[in-house]
């Protein structure tokens, strides 16, 4: 009989792990280009100016025919405030301590204190929102505007959701059913925040790059470098 064969047969009930370099990040490709797309656009974006072509595009999203868009930037500027991100985060990492899965509800507490980050980055990047002589403004918020907190917001849960669904949660359709919802909950809440006239454009886009870097950088303290399991449960 064949060795190497019967060792695949033997194996194969068992999860397989593959060794990688001991310093490489399973993510650092993702994580460099996140870390240098925020970068460019968050230095675009410092100070009073208005980037080229933002003006436009929120007019052209202000003016597009979306059925019931005054409802969904209401449902936008509900669902990616802090009180909620925090009431959906909380009792969900509350939840997966409690079942033993501490990692996963650390990357949870990380997600909150990211999101508290923003009002920090927002001061430093120091952009103006938008104005009436520009846009329609609906919704005067206050404070500067890049990065989008709502966007970002929505980015860090959200996205996070995305990622745990291919992890926690057992049957393909249902993977599939809460990332699509997650996916469109980000996706309305940036519209919503041009659409009111709360947010830039890029304002919206850069709340959705920091989340997505933070998740990248995440990633790469979930599923440390020394080695990564094809099968099975990655927090194991």
């Amino acid at each position: 009989m064949d060795t190497n064969s019967a060792s695949a047969r033997l194996d194969s009930g068992r999860p397989r792990v593959v060794e990688r370099p001991s310093g490489t990040c399973p993510a650092l490709g993702w994580t460099l280009l996140a870390l240098a797309a925020t970068a460019a656009l968050t230095t675009a974006a410092a100070g009073d100016g208005v980037l080229p072509g933002d003006a436009a595009t929120a007019r052209w999203i202000q003016e597009a025919p979306v059925p019931g868009a005054e409802i969904l930037a209401r449902l936008a500027a509900w669902v990616g405030s802090a009180p909620v991100i925090i009431g959906l985060a909380a009792p969900l990492g509350l939840l997966l301590w409690w079942r033993g899965e501490r990692r996963w509800a650390a990357v949870l507490a990380a997600v909150l204190l990211m999101r508290a980050a923003n009002p920090a980055i927002k001061l430093v990047v120091a952009s103006p929102r938008p104005g009436p002589d520009l846009v329609r403004v609906d919704e005067l918020a206050t404070r500067h505007g890049f990065p989008s907190g709502h966007a970002m917001g929505a980015a860090l849960l959200f996205g996070g959701l995305i990622w745990l669904a291919g992890r926690a949660i057992g049957p393909a359709w249902a993977r599939h059913v809460v990332r699509f919802a997650a996916a469109l909950v980000v996706l309305v809440t940036g519209f919503g925040r041009i659409y009111a006239g709360a947010h830039w454009p890029s304002d919206v886009l850069g709340g959705y790059l920091w989340g997505l870097t933070c998740l990248v950088l995440l990633a790469c303290w979930v599923r440390p470098p020394g080695r990564r399991r094809s099968r099975g449960r990655p927090w194991d």
